[in-house]
């Protein structure tokens, strides 16, 4: 970075050397016009306010590369980098105009080297989080095989202690594999799909997260108060329909009322086994 303002610096001060040279020569060269004489000096001076100005210019550009690869380099450090922070950083970059070509190229190239470096952290990481992804379902698989193996409503407890302590995955194929394993080995005890369908509902409410629970709880709440509705108002219906209206019409009412109680009474049910 000190060679980086040392050759800065040089370069400048060749160039300023050079438009002096320029400036002494212009004044010494002999008498002209007064007319033509201002004109010049006006154009000279132009030119030379020109140069000042992109002097300055190129500098604080060359500031704002070097402040964007410090920001880089700062993200590198970082336990968790988003790629999209790396993004707006090359984004950034890139709008910077009015640098000299060299020092462009230079600034470019580090700029690029950090950049990489902080790619190939971030596929690191994910590496890693692939490799414990992959160690969590191992493990899971097992305890499946474990369950088919000894099957009982007890055994189903024990496993789900075990799977919480493994962690959560992002894949769900395991967990709605336990689910399918748990539905086919109580089917083959006998038991009734109410009762199934209450042993599957516990495991989920073991299993999921408080978010998620909330979540499922706010779902069935809202099926809940739209079935009641819905109920009641066919139930109010009933108290319109003339007596000798057509049977059909009143068995299919009272269908739909049934239907929607059942309904009603299962998301109930569903409803008070999320704790």
């Amino acid at each position: 970075m000190i060679n980086d303002s040392v050759d800065e610096k040089n370069m400048w001060l060749k160039k300023i050397s050079e438009i002096e040279k320029i400036k002494d020569e212009f004044i010494g060269m002999g008498p002209i016009k007064s007319s033509e004489n201002n004109e010049l000096w006006k154009e000279f001076k132009i030119i030379n306010k020109q140069f000042i100005s992109e002097k300055k210019t190129y500098s604080e550009n060359i500031n704002k590369q070097l402040k964007i690869i410090e920001e880089c380099k700062l993200l590198k450090e970082k336990e968790i980098i988003n790629p999209s922070d790396l993004q707006n950083l090359k984004i950034n970059f890139k709008k910077i105009k009015n640098v000299p070509y060299k020092r462009n190229k230079e600034n470019w190239n580090n700029f690029s080297n950090e950049l990489n470096l902080c790619y190939e952290k971030i596929k690191k990481i994910r590496g890693l989080e692939n490799k414990e992804e992959i160690e969590n379902n191992l493990q899971k698989n097992s305890l499946i095989e474990d369950l088919k193996k000894n099957f009982s409503i007890n055994k189903i407890d024990e496993i789900i202690n075990q799977w919480t302590r493994i962690g959560k995955n992002k894949n769900q194929k395991e967990f709605n594999l336990l689910l399918k394993t748990i539905q086919e080995e109580l089917k083959n005890m006998g038991l009734s799909n109410d009762e199934i369908e209450s042993h599957k509902l516990k495991v989920k409410s073991s299993l999921m997260s408080n978010n998620d629970k909330d979540f499922e709880k706010t779902r069935l709440r809202k099926k809940i108060e739209e079935t009641s509705k819905q109920i009641s108002q066919l139930e109010n219906n009933l108290n319109f329909i003339k007596k000798g209206s057509d049977s059909k019409v009143l068995d299919g009412v009272h269908n739909k009322i049934k239907n929607l109680k059942n309904q009603l009474e299962i998301n109930e049910k569903k409803y008070f086994l999320f704790k």
